[in-house]
């Protein structure tokens, strides 16, 4: 009876055994795939702050980009209202040196 009772023990304890066995590698092998999710999240966090600086370089150029035209218009009307001044002097000039 007593060695009835260890027998039956003992496979219940193999049984567990296999069962904590398959346990563990499900438990591996979803350790393993959390690893991998983390290392491709560090990678996309990596690429994201690069391209976030590609991003705010762009910004920047374009900014400078859309100024020009305004600069240019800015210098246009200066080199405008000058040439009008010099030649309204210059008339004024002829007209009282003549």
């Amino acid at each position: 009876m007593k060695d009835k009772k260890i027998t039956e023990r003992l496979a219940a304890l193999e049984q567990r055994a296999k069962s904590n066995t398959r346990r563990i590698d499900s438990a591996e092998r979803n350790l393993s795939q959390i690893r991998q999710l983390t290392e491709s999240v560090a990678v996309l966090a990596e690429r994201m702050k690069n391209v976030s600086a590609d991003v705010s370089e762009i910004k920047s150029r374009v900014e400078q980009v859309r100024d020009r035209p305004a600069h240019a218009a800015d210098k246009l009307k200066w080199v405008v209202i000058t040439a009008v001044c010099s030649l309204c002097a210059s008339l004024l000039l002829v007209y009282f040196t003549s």
